[in-house]
């Protein structure tokens, strides 16, 4: 990752490096204003700042969207909801799978239930939905 020393001072690094066959390391010293590429953890124990160019911003906005997906569908707030499905007497692992087609998330169907409580499944499954969702 490119830091830039805004220290104020100069600053050796260690740089680690492979030519060749041959791995080792070197130092080499960052004056006040000049860049480095150094790993991150490295770069803001020293106290130096980041370089983002545009490539790097375009990373931070897919990231960005991916913990706002990671946030909004969670595999482990859908897969509790199956273990939930599948712990009703009479849903089992395909009886689950085609509810979580209709009602993708648990909010969902305690939506469904609130607005009509009439489901689309056995009388014993559908009153056993709305006995554990309806609380």
């Amino acid at each position: 990752m490119l830091f830039m020393n805004n220290t104020g001072k100069s600053e050796k690094i260690r740089k680690d490096e492979t030519i060749g066959v041959r791995t080792g390391h070197y130092w080499k010293t960052v004056k006040d204003g000049q860049e480095a590429d150094i790993p991150e953890h490295y770069g803001m124990a020293l106290g130096f700042t980041k370089v983002v160019n545009d490539n790097d911003k375009e990373e931070q906005s897919i990231d960005i969207v991916d913990n706002i997906n990671k946030a909004l569908n969670p595999k482990d707030d859908i897969k509790a909801y199956k273990d939930k499905l599948m712990s009703i007497k009479g849903i089992g692992k395909k009886t689950a799978k085609d509810i979580m087609k209709d009602y993708p998330t648990e909010a969902d169907m305690v939506k469904r239930i609130k607005e009509e409580p009439d489901m689309p499944y056995d009388d014993d499954v559908a009153e056993s939905l709305k006995n554990v969702f309806s609380e």
